[in-house]
Formats: C-alpha cells, structure tokens, sequence
C-alpha cells in the first residue's frame, strides 16, 4: 500500500522491504517530477525497466503524466497491467478562461469535475517570458477569478487537482491574451488557424507552418523570449518551411501577419 494505492507484486520483490526499512526510498523520483512539472506544460515520461509499475505509482503520486512503460520480463507483464487499474485518473474537463468583459480588470476561469466528490484545486499561473508555473490561489469550487492581470500580457492556467492531501491531476493549459475592444477588431489574436510541425522540433530540422486559411500571408516573424527576432520575412506561400540551424534550444514566439493585420500568434520549442 503506497499513499492509498495498491500495488501488487511477486512475494519474492523486495521492493516493500525496502520501503519499510528506508521510508525514503525511491521518494527522489516523484519530487524531481513534481519539479518538472512546475517548469513545463506537461510530462511524458517512459519507465524502461517498468517491473511491477512501482516508479509510475511514485510519480502519480506527485503528478498526473503520461507513461509510457516497457518491460521484458513476461513474469512481471500481468502485474504491471493490473497496477495500473489502480491508479487514479481524475480528469479536470474543460477548463476554460476569459476576460471579464464589464470590469476588463480580471480573468474569470471555469471548469469542470465529477460533481459527487468534492477536491481542493490549487489553480497556477505562468507569463510568456517565464513559462514556470506558480501558486495563486485556491478553491472548492469550479471557478476561480484572477484580479492580478496587466493589459497586454500573456498568461497561461492550469488547474491542480488535491484529493485527501495527494495530488492527482492537472488540468488542460490554457492561453489568454488581453482582448482588444469591439472597436478595433482589425488586429484580433487568433490562435487555432495556424499549424507548426513538428512542435516541438529537433534543431537543424525544419519547421513546417501551415496556415489554415485563405488569406495571404504578408510577413512571418519568429523572437526569443527577450524579444529578440531571428526570423523576419515577407512570405506569400501556402506552406512554409522554416530552418532551425541558427536557433538554440528553448521556447519561441511565431507571429504571422495577414493581408489585412490579422496576427497569428503560436508558440514552439526548439530540442
């Protein structure tokens, strides 16, 4: 029994030995996770080795991630796959935000959980120019309101899931920019008519832009997150191809600009 959890192995598996006679054992793993996870939007983890599951049943109980487990030895593949029945997956369903649009002073997020079971949700907060998420409040209720907003900001949400003290999920991240008034629609922000593949890339490899529209594409401009522009060029093609040779690994910033100022704004990562 790890926090809650039941995990079944072999007699002879002295991983409850272990945990009996050192408290800490394999703890580090979940904390890096758990460290991981403040820095980046989500985890894919893969377990080479997975035996019982054990490592997955660590993290889980710091973090909600995806796993991929591999293991070969066939002794310990129907333990494996019975473990992972018994791992919590709580889904935070559409969460959703937006500015408000009387005050125009504060962000309002929405969503949704199982309504029978009542959890604490620690609601986090990132900027563009950090991409590491940090604690602004909690709830026990499905919406939040963030009055420590700035015009012109981008700022991203999660929502955390805390059941019986255990953290079991997070939320789908979410993007939201200030909104520009009715009055001047000419250069709204869209982000879903624009594809980057493959994102994140490999450098040295290209990065493919498809846009999904019919307007003509008057300029493409990539910055880093100090705001300095790597690529600036006029482009009317339908699909572009982008080098990344000159491009360090990290996070940037792809603006295109349509015929009639319409700016697309998406973000990629560089391995």
């Amino acid at each position: 029994n790890y926090n809650g959890i039941k995990v079944k192995m072999n007699l002879s598996h002295d991983l409850a030995f272990n945990i009996k006679n050192y408290p800490t054992y394999n703890k580090n793993l979940g904390l890096v996770a758990e460290i991981l996870s403040k820095k980046y939007l989500s985890l894919n983890i893969i377990d080479v080795g997975a035996n019982v599951g054990d490592s997955v049943v660590i993290i889980q109980d710091k973090i909600n991630a995806n796993f991929l487990c591999i293991e070969g030895n066939p002794k310990f593949i129907p333990l494996l796959k019975e473990n992972q029945k018994n791992l919590k997956n709580i889904q935070i369903s559409s969460l959703t935000g937006e500015w408000d649009s009387v005050s125009n002073k504060k962000i309002v997020l929405k969503w949704q959980t199982p309504k029978y079971i009542k959890y604490s949700y620690i609601i986090e907060k990132a900027q563009l120019q950090s991409n590491i998420f940090y604690e602004i409040g909690t709830t026990n209720e499905g919406i939040f309101v963030d009055y420590n907003v700035k015009k012109g900001v981008q700022f991203y949400y999660r929502i955390r899931i805390k059941e019986n003290n255990l953290y079991s999920a997070y939320s789908n991240v979410i993007e939201i920019a200030y909104q520009l008034s009715t009055q001047n629609q000419t250069n709204e922000i869209v982000k879903e008519d624009l594809i980057l593949y493959p994102n994140p890339v490999i450098k040295n490899n290209n990065l493919s832009l498809w846009p999904m529209f019919d307007k003509p594409i008057v300029q493409v401009r990539i910055t880093n997150l100090v705001g300095k522009t790597l690529y600036d060029k006029p482009n009317l093609s339908e699909n572009i191809m982008i080098p990344t040779n000159d491009f360090s690994h990290g996070l940037y910033i792809i603006e295109v600009i349509l015929e009639d100022n319409t700016k697309l704004i998406k973000k990629f990562i560089v391995h």
